[in-house]
């Protein structure tokens, strides 16, 4: 055989080889067996703080990475609060951000190196005259418990009747009492002394502080949480009180607002 004839049939067996491959691998991707090679769009995250929509004047915000996420991206009303890397179900701190009053949104740029999807998230910020205190809005049925500044925990509440309403007022936690579990209480509660104005004889105001039968506690009716039901004391579910009753020394301010 002529060279030129070993030639043609080495180009004829590297064809045949080449497109036996090619076939291969078009058999390959129609049984399916390739899907493995699938990128998978990244999941929605979980927001763990702040929490429940709401915030204060400043936060820490922590997210959960979704599915096939390994960088995610952190933009507050549209300015950027860094890139972290990140492992799927692992938290991951964006650290503490000061919060516009209103309402903000956060959107998180979720990346696995190929493909990228957002999420967007809402938050109120909660007017607070105090670093730490706790508020009640009693139209939204909320309490606040604001600590340093930062939203630590937000509580549905309920709230007087009209015919016995909870006043607008500054109170301090002045006792914190354990309670008969089985009571109307519940098992804890947060008695409020009530701020009042007083002259002193150089003619200035000065504020003392009264003690009262209102009080934050529990209850044992946890079907009125969110509507007008008590004497003018504020309730929440004993699960709820027992939560908060720890986190908050004595003298902490309270204000109770429409």
């Amino acid at each position: 055989m002529s060279t030129s004839g070993k030639g043609t049939a080495v180009m004829r067996r590297s064809s045949r080889l080449a497109i036996g491959i090619l076939l291969a691998l078009v058999c390959i991707l129609a049984s399916g067996t390739a899907t493995a090679y699938a990128v998978e769009v990244p999941g929605a995250p979980a927001w763990l703080t702040p929490p429940g929509g709401y915030t204060a004047s400043y936060a820490t915000i922590t997210l959960v990475p979704g599915s096939s996420t390994s960088s995610m991206t952190l933009f507050l009303n549209g300015a950027s609060l860094g890139t972290r890397e990140c492992t799927t179900g692992v938290a991951v701190s964006f650290g503490r951000a000061a919060m516009p009053a209103g309402i903000s949104t956060l959107v998180a740029v979720a990346s696995n190196g190929a493909l990228t999807s957002s999420w967007e998230y809402r938050v109120r910020r909660i007017e607070h005259p105090w670093a730490t205190c706790i508020i009640i809005d009693k139209s939204d049925y909320r309490l606040y418990w604001i600590r340093n500044g930062e939203l630590v925990k937000s509580y549905r509440i309920a709230v007087g009747k009209r015919s016995t309403q909870t006043p607008n007022a500054v109170w301090k936690v002045g006792r914190k009492e354990r309670t008969p579990p089985r009571g109307v209480y519940g098992p804890r509660k947060l008695r409020l002394f009530r701020r009042v104005v007083y002259h002193t004889r150089a003619g200035r105001h000065a504020y003392r502080y009264k003690y009262t039968n209102y009080g934050i506690h529990g209850t044992n009716q946890p079907w009125v949480i969110g509507t007008m039901a008590s004497h003018g004391c504020i309730r929440l579910t004993n699960t709820q009180i027992l939560d908060l009753w720890p986190q908050v020394p004595l003298g902490t301010l309270v204000q109770t607002r429409p």
